[in-house]
């Protein structure tokens, strides 16, 4: 089967093509949005009579149709009246706009300007009117219609992908937070995207893909995952783990040919197979293939008493590592201590290496390359002095010996029931991950009990993890 992206050339390659073509092109700025596009407000009303606000922007080139671009939203249709937004400056806008595409912007029911209870289950309804409205009345349109939605509007997205309207041709999930949208008997080719360091995101968007993947596999259920933050691919200044040019690649070459194939017949390469483009890190490269989480071998390491990972197995008949847990001088999330942490991956936690709350093993320097492509998982032996425990495990990647590391992959573990003073096993799994520990680098493991703000902990615990011959602590990697 055909793969749905053919990197032909390298990324570079195509970014610097794509900003010579660029400066062939006026700036978009707001003189020339004034010019080429005209604003319009309606109340489209539901089947219930409920009227939704909803802002429509058309190209003012009355010799062609054009194709509808839909984004049905909780976060408001700002500014009202006739004054224009200036969505025209984010950057992931461009393309639609030089494509004359009609941009429509809708407040869902109990948002912004729209009408009807905001607790209302039929978004799907809503979607569908919504989409027969613009199919029949907005003036000019070519009578196929595209629909995105980020973050908590990524809901509305799924709910037109299975609404069965004959308009609605392609839908992009872009980074879904708290989505559970039934996908089952889907037929609208869909785009899910996300960041591989989104911790807002990654279990709704994994569940979402795989949920809609599974469901209809008949399908064009499309994924992509790049080196970004939350939102990160939407704009090129946005905090990456790789290259700054892996946004503006997602824009020209992903996004907006996958719509245009499907609502105007532009080209999009392999756009009938379905399949997933995800970008490892380490390697700082794409990679695609026809779904996610690899079934490679499964890499084991093992813990021991002198805080090293390998990958032979414990000769020690006992063997432990403990610390004291205490919740008035808990472990920081950040170097700086701040009170309100967004995210934490990327960073660096070498700053906690040294606490005596914290416990840290490494691997020895890489003679290899270790790829993460899938699932990671920690079997941890504890003995705790209270009832109960929490847990934080960080998978973090350390180069240039030690200089420089960036946090990857961490899960909490919070009041759990223990029986204490004995010696339990508990299992930690981690988001999949796609990533290269290159050889040079090593492999390191944070454990520990309370991390400010994110886990304080409630009271003092003495916590003992064991790794020996009975006791085989480990972090499982799938290759």
């Amino acid at each position: 089967m055909k793969h749905i992206f053919t990197l032909v050339v390298a990324l570079f390659s195509v970014v610097a093509l794509y900003a010579q073509q660029q400066n062939n092109h006026e700036q978009i700025d707001a003189q020339w949005f004034k010019s080429h596009y005209k604003k319009a407000e309606s109340l489209i009303p539901m089947r219930d009579g409920t009227k939704l606000y909803t802002a429509i922007y058309t190209p003012k080139n009355k010799k062609s149709t054009h194709p509808i671009l839909l984004n049905r939203t909780q976060n408001g249709c700002e500014p009202y009246g006739k004054k224009s937004a200036t969505f025209w400056q984010n950057e992931i806008f461009e393309e639609y706009l030089r494509g004359e595409y009609i941009i429509v912007f809708q407040d869902v029911r109990g948002y912004g300007k729209s009408l009807g209870n905001k607790d209302a289950t039929n978004g799907a309804n809503d979607a569908f009117d919504t989409a027969e409205w613009l199919y029949r009345k907005a003036r000019k349109n070519n009578g196929k219609i595209g629909v995105w939605g980020f973050g908590e509007d990524a809901k509305y997205a799924i709910e037109a992908a299975v609404c069965s309207h004959q308009a609605i041709k392609a839908v992009s999930v872009q980074a879904p937070v708290d989505c559970e949208v039934n996908i089952a008997k889907l037929s609208t080719p869909m785009l899910f995207v996300g960041g591989m360091f989104d911790e807002q995101s990654d279990k709704d968007l994994w569940n979402s893909y795989r949920t809609a993947k599974a469901s209809n596999p008949a399908a064009d259920v499309r994924l992509v995952v790049g080196p970004w933050t939350y939102g990160a691919w939407r704009e090129s200044d946005a905090e990456i783990i790789a290259n700054d040019a892996t946004p503006e690649f997602y824009r020209t070459e992903i996004e907006f040919p996958f719509f245009d194939h499907y609502m105007r017949g532009g080209e999009s390469s392999g756009a009938s197979a379905s399949g997933s483009l995800i970008y490892y890190g380490g390697e700082n490269c794409w990679r695609e293939g026809d779904g996610w989480q690899s079934e490679g071998e499964e890499l084991t390491l093992y813990f021991n008493e002198e805080g090293a990972l390998y990958e032979e197995l414990p000769y020690q008949d006992i063997s432990y590592r403990d610390f004291v847990s205490d919740p008035q001088n808990p472990v920081p999330a950040t170097k700086e201590g701040s009170k309100e942490v967004a995210s934490v991956l990327l960073s660096d936690q070498s700053f906690a290496d040294g606490r005596a709350d914290v416990l840290t093993f490494v691997t020895p320097v890489l003679d290899s390359d270790i790829t993460a492509a899938g699932a990671i998982t920690a079997k941890l032996y504890v003995k705790s002095s209270q009832p109960t425990i929490d847990l934080v495990v960080k998978l973090i990647d350390v180069a240039d010996n030690g200089e420089s590391e960036i946090l990857l992959r961490t899960s909490i573990v919070k009041g759990q029931n223990i029986e204490p003073n004995s010696i339990v096993p508990i299992t930690i799994s981690m988001t999949d991950l796609a990533h290269a520990f290159m050889a040079g680098h090593r492999l390191k493991l944070q454990i520990h009990s309370t991390w400010s703000p994110i886990l304080q902990g409630t009271s003092t615990n003495h916590i003992t993890l064991y790794h020996d011959k009975q006791h085989l602590s480990q972090v499982v990697i799938i290759q």
